[in-house]
């Protein structure tokens, strides 16, 4: 063979040898693009919703814990829950026997001291005078009586004085004896009669000597009486003067002022017991329908103890929700949302955030602030105390191109996400600019046109399991856009096609 024959047959050797090397390749990556099936996502135009979610209880905007103010006995209940009444109806009533005595006896107070005030004020009368002195002159009398009856026990209880009276009387039993026994002699009837009567007395009155003599301890009791006695009707002769020279003067501005304050002290009194009276009948504020009574008939109610609540008629209902507090600076006055009760599928109800509480409340060291929030349109046959879902709109976007939020990649302000062009061919990365993300849909707001295919993910037809965007198969983290924090961020919209 020559030369040149040797290097033509060379020369397609190495053609062969290259085909079949490149017929490899192209085989080897058409059999691994045929055995991965990526998930497609499209950009298209839609709605980006960002919320925070909380669960919470129905509750009526307004609403009466009734008490009576006063504490007593029930002594009538006169409704039910589920009862309907109007305002001023009378609900319920204390037992008011002693609040009724109580008025009455302030009623009373009040006129004495008004009383008491007008007399002094006025001045004293010819009247007003003429009694007080007679009160005086009964005064004296009275302890005169005192003093005598004091002399009298004073002796009684003196023991000299006692030992001389028993000796007067036995010295007067023998001179009457003996003017007895000379009568009896001379026979002589007129005569021994007077005599038997004087010895007679004269007996009596020894016998009373030595029987007082004998009884000296219950004479110092009575001495001791008697002494109180005097002390006593000489405070009440004294007072009788006070009055009545206090009358014959004009009374003082100090006086006037002293009277005047217990008037007012008086009046004060009675207005309270008049209060605590009218507190004993509990009546509606409003016209509502009672949703709970918490007492019976017969029991002892406090003044702060609530009896029964009120649901006003037609009151909005609101649902209270507890935020957690690392979301609870992005919920505002006036937000939008969207409440679900699970008792209640398919149904959605609309409301409004009309309060955001000041303060958190922390349990079990987790601290949430309570956010009211007023329920809109058909509420009919919500119940208060029934459990709701409420997803709080705290940002949106409307009519913008979005992608599903599986699609981006990136970390920071890098982001992008894989175009597919077409069965046979790699997906593309493409640099995006990312608006809200409310972690169903992200806002695209350069990078992509609507219509455009994205990778979400891969199935493998090897084990026809999806693997996730979250590690992305093309290299680089999944970003998703949605908050973090306890508050329960979530998102609205369609999610992209699968």
């Amino acid at each position: 063979m020559d030369r040149k024959k040797r290097t033509i047959l060379i020369a397609a050797a190495t053609a062969l040898v290259l085909a079949g090397g490149g017929y490899y390749a192209y085989a080897k990556r058409s059999a691994a693009q045929a055995a991965t099936q990526y998930l497609i996502g499209e950009a298209k135009m839609g709605d980006v919703t960002k919320v925070v979610t909380a669960t919470g209880t129905v509750q009526s905007s307004s609403t009466a814990n009734l008490t009576f103010g006063a504490a007593g006995r029930l002594a009538s209940l006169k409704v039910k829950v589920g009862d309907p009444v109007q305002k001023g109806e009378v609900l319920a009533e204390l037992d008011k026997n002693q609040l009724q005595v109580q008025v009455t006896s302030a009623s009373a107070n009040l006129k004495s001291a008004e009383a008491k005030l007008a007399s002094l004020q006025q001045g004293a009368t010819s009247a007003d005078l003429a009694q007080l002195e007679s009160q005086v002159t009964r005064a004296q009398a009275d302890l005169d009586t005192a003093k005598r009856n004091l002399e009298i026990a004073q002796q009684n209880a003196d023991s000299t004085y006692l030992q001389k009276q028993v000796q007067d009387a036995a010295t007067r039993l023998t001179a009457a004896q003996n003017n007895y026994d000379a009568a009896n002699k001379t026979g002589n009837a007129a005569q021994t009669a007077m005599a038997k009567a004087q010895l007679d007395q004269a007996n009596k009155d020894y016998a009373a000597a030595i029987a007082a003599q004998s009884n000296i301890s219950q004479a110092q009791t009575q001495l001791a009486s008697a002494q109180n006695a005097v002390r006593s009707a000489q405070a009440a002769y004294d007072s009788a003067v006070a009055q009545l020279n206090s009358k014959k003067q004009p009374a003082t501005q100090a006086d006037l002022a002293q009277a005047q304050a217990a008037v007012e002290q008086a009046r004060a009194a009675l207005a309270t017991a008049e209060n605590n009276l009218a507190q004993a009948t509990l009546t509606a504020p409003f016209d509502g329908i009672v949703t709970a009574v918490n007492l019976h008939e017969g029991e002892q109610v406090g003044g702060n103890t609530t009896v029964l609540s009120l649901q006003a008629t037609g009151s909005a209902l609101q649902v209270v929700v507890p935020v957690d507090e690392a979301d609870i600076a992005v919920i505002k006055l006036g937000q939008k949302a969207t409440v679900t009760a699970d008792s209640l599928p398919g149904e959605k109800f609309e409301a409004t955030v009309d309060q955001i509480a000041p303060a958190g409340v922390t349990q079990n060291n987790v601290t949430t602030f309570p956010v009211t929030l007023t329920l809109t349109g058909d509420t009919s046959h919500l119940k208060v105390g029934q459990s709701m879902t409420a997803n709080i709109e705290i940002d949106k976007r409307t009519n913008v191109l979005t992608v599903p939020s599986e699609a981006i990649r990136g970390l920071g302000n890098r982001k992008s996400v894989m175009v597919y062009n077409g069965e046979g061919q790699d997906p593309v990365s493409t640099t995006v600019e990312v608006g809200l993300d409310d972690g169903t849909n992200a806002e695209i707001l350069n990078g992509l046109q609507v219509g455009q295919k994205v990778v979400l993910g891969i199935r493998s037809s090897s084990n026809q399991q999806r693997q996730s965007n979250n590690t992305n198969p093309f290299g680089g983290p999944r970003v998703g856009g949605g908050l973090g924090g306890g508050g329960n961020f979530g998102g609205g919209g369609n999610r992209g096609n699968r």
